[in-house]
């Protein structure tokens, strides 16, 4: 991995949040915005997709097959088309040709994740060689030996392209369009095997392109020598505008990797679907995974799940092949590799456009399979299983309506199935003038509707953009609220919980998490035990200038776990937001992925870059400061997991317990001075919680702490004391011991 690309992953943190006291519903403080890590700028490589090599960068992409290169620049929504520039090779000589291999097959340098080059071997000893940077595609000719003849050495390719460059010989040269930009081609450097260099020419004729090295440097070289006519920044692309959008996510528990998926708007007809993987700290892993690059296919709105058991994702997408329908396909990425299926077809319905995919995963070793909902015009909501196996492209098992009715639409579900093998569907219904409802049911992961169609939210105002997650029996829905009439832009986040319990869904109350004269728009919910996560794009006073922003809240009450923390607050449109966490995964992990993109607000949404934040949701918790004050056989009071608000599992124990002791007391005080008898300081008051002491077994006391942001910062005592004990050092006490004294501070 190159020093860019982990520049980039070094920017990535994980946000542990400050601690603070303030009222649900008023003035939120907020914290301030912490690192994040771009994504699409450090993401680059050779992957291989259908068969085919391709070299995949922030800019640019290109096939590499036995006819040559294609590269084609990523010049942005604005460009009408795409503008390729295709280079092939058409002859090596000097004053004699030397023979060479024009048909030869490209093959990778090495068959791993990690290998960023392609080669092809025209003859003994000369190698044509590609390299994916992040900044372009790095071209060289490695000859182990002098060619023969005299005179210059000419490496002459072979041009196709509209792109259009000056005739002539030059330093560089620039195929451009006359307004969105192009292709650069660096300036050709010789390089011996002893690091001396030599400047060579760039000649254009019209119908090819000479890189040529002087015939002195080439007499004098020590060998193997390299022809590189593109150091650092050659197949430059001139405007860098291109689009990336509409980012997801999902975790993989088994090899520890989040595959970030997104869309790239290479022109107004070409979209391509690509992936990266990162690891749990925040570093890209393996090269970019080019998932859907046909130029005459315009993809999006991809969506990302994984398939424990199967060790895979899955990936759908939308897309439209010119003037056919909007169809979903997606491919199956394996893990830990990050190797690509074939594409499936799994919504393709003749004439009737299925759009908006979102796909559900399995945490559990019950199946391989995923689930997909997507809206389907003409009929409404629809829903099909898919078989995720080993070794096997996706395929459809069985599909469905689950709404059929043309005002339902943009369905979403939960990321994964959860303990119980259930997810909650929630679909907008578009009722006209403004007024959408949502709506909600429950599918198993047969497919099979559990709890048929019930109203979510029906007020007579706008909610839009539902976004959930769950563990199977309990989820948390986030959604857009618009009051009506809209023009007053003011749009606002809302959250509900819903319980499945058989056989019915038990919606809680709804809950503003936004309260202001701004706008927010585009929620996501990520699921761990005891804390979710909600993100939003949140307008500020600027009509360009949007920012990121998310809240902890209770999975049992929607109460605020803590502080409103930034995502991104860069003076650029940040939006869509996208989480996945490590629950959903088949983990135990407390960690959630956020992603978004982020890009300059002009004539259009133009030089957008894909960005991502660690979350974790409980952290090392709060402050524990050791008083001491033990005595006797009362042994060392220690904390069990995090001390921090929202944590289900929180709990102090004991150890070690020491015989005769067969009970024992945890106090748990306010934060004062403590009692002090013989050698002993103990806590006494507040609460008090018996113990057995069982030999063998574990002296702990589970304390769940619940999601209220009040309670940050609060500081108890706490202490354990033994009966009967073998040692008295208290007087008042006899037969007691006591562990030491801990200081504890509610974190966040």
């Amino acid at each position: 991995m190159d020093r860019l690309r982990r520049a980039f992953a070094c920017n990535l943190t994980l946000a542990v949040l400050a601690a603070a006291s303030f009222a649900q519903g008023g003035a939120a403080a907020r914290a301030a915005a912490p690192p994040t890590l771009s994504v699409l700028r450090a993401s680059h490589g050779i992957s291989r997709i259908d068969g085919e090599l391709w070299a995949l960068g922030p800019d640019y992409k290109a096939r590499i097959d036995a006819r040559g290169v294609e590269f084609t620049p990523a010049l942005g929504s604005g460009a009408p088309r795409n503008f390729p520039l295709a280079l092939a090779l058409e002859s090596i000589r000097r004053t004699e040709a030397v023979s060479i291999d024009l048909g030869a097959a490209p093959r990778r340098g090495a068959e791993d994740a990690d290998d960023d080059t392609a080669l092809y071997e025209r003859a003994p000893g000369i190698t044509e060689r590609y390299e994916a940077r992040v900044d372009g595609l790095e071209q060289s000719f490695v000859f182990a030996q002098r060619p023969r003849g005299d005179g210059d050495l000419v490496v002459r390719l072979r041009v196709a392209s509209e792109l259009a460059a000056p005739l002539g010989e030059h330093e560089t040269l620039a195929f451009t369009t006359p307004r969105w930009g192009g292709v650069r081609i660096g300036a050709v450097t010789g390089v011996d095997a002893n690091g001396a260099t030599a400047p060579g020419r760039l000649r254009h004729d019209g119908a090819a392109l000479e890189l040529v090295l002087p015939a002195a440097f080439v007499d004098a070289a020590a060998y193997p020598l390299v022809l590189d006519p593109s150091i650092g920044t050659s197949f430059f692309v001139a405007n860098t505008a291109s689009n990336e959008s509409v980012p997801d996510v999902a975790y993989a528990d088994g090899s520890q990797r989040y595959l970030v998926v997104w869309k790239r708007h290479t022109s107004t007809i070409d979209g391509d679907i690509y992936g990266q993987l990162v690891n749990t700290v925040g570093t890209l892993t393996g090269n970019t995974i080019a998932l859907e690059t046909s130029a005459s296919v315009n993809a999006t709105n991809p969506s990302a799940a994984y398939v424990v058991a199967s060790s895979r994702f899955l990936v759908a997408w939308q897309q439209q092949a010119g003037a056919a329908d909007l169809d979903v396909h997606a491919r199956s990425v394996v893990m830990p590799g990050g190797t690509t299926s074939s594409a499936t077809p799994i919504f393709s319905v003749v004439a009737a456009a299925e759009r908006d995919p979102v796909v559900c995963g399995e945490r559990t070793q019950s199946t391989d399979e995923a689930y997909v909902v997507c809206k389907r015009d003409g009929t409404g909501i629809a829903g099909a299983r898919v078989l995720v196996a080993v070794g096997a492209a996706p395929v459809l098992i069985t599909s469905q309506n689950l709404v059929t009715d043309n005002n339902a639409f943009r369905p979403t579900i939960a990321k994964s199935f959860g303990d119980t093998g259930h997810a909650l569907v929630v679909y907008s219904y578009n009722f006209g003038g403004g007024d959408i409802d949502l709506y909600a049911l429950l599918v198993n992961h047969n497919g099979a509707t559990v709890v048929q169609t019930t109203p979510f939210a029906t007020t007579l105002d706008g909610e839009w953009d539902p976004a959930l997650d769950g563990d199977g029996a309990n989820f948390i829905v986030a959604y857009t609220h618009v009051p009506l009439p809209s023009g007053s832009g003011d749009a606002e986040i809302k959250v509900r919980r819903v319980t499945h319990t058989a056989p019915t869904l038990t919606m809680g109350p709804l809950i503003p998490l936004t309260n202001d004269l701004l706008d927010q728009r585009l929620p996501a919910v990520a699921w761990t035990p005891g804390k979710a996560f909600v993100a939003w794009e949140h307008g500020t006073t600027s009509a360009t200038n949007y920012d990121v922003y998310a809240y902890g809240i209770g999975t049992s009450d929607c109460k605020l776990c803590e502080i409103l923390f930034p995502f991104d607050l860069s003076a650029t449109w940040d939006a869509a937001p996208s989480m996945a966490s490590q629950y959903a995964g088949g983990s135990a992990g407390d960690q959630v992925f956020a992603t978004w993109y982020s890009g300059v607000l002009g004539s259009g949404l133009e030089q957008t870059n894909v960005k991502g934040q660690l979350l974790e949701a409980f952290g090392p918790g709060g402050a524990v400061v050791d008083l001491g004050g033990a005595c006797g056989n009362g042994g060392v009071t220690e904390l069990a997991s995090p001390l921090t608000a929202g944590n289900p599992e929180f709990a102090i124990r004991l150890s070690p317990a020491i015989a005769p002791a067969t009970v024992a007391f945890l106090f748990i005080s306010a934060a004062a001075t403590p009692f002090t008898c013989g050698t002993c300081a103990v806590a006494l008051g507040g609460a008090q919680f018996p113990v057995p002491v069982i030999p063998a077994t574990e002296v702990k006391k589970v304390l769940p702490i619940p999601c209220d942001a009040n309670i940050v910062g609060i500081q108890v005592d706490a202490q354990w004391v033994v009966f009967p004990s073998s040692v008295s050092p208290c007087p008042i006490f006899g037969s007691a011991s006591a562990s030491n004294r801990l200081r504890l501070t509610v974190g966040s």
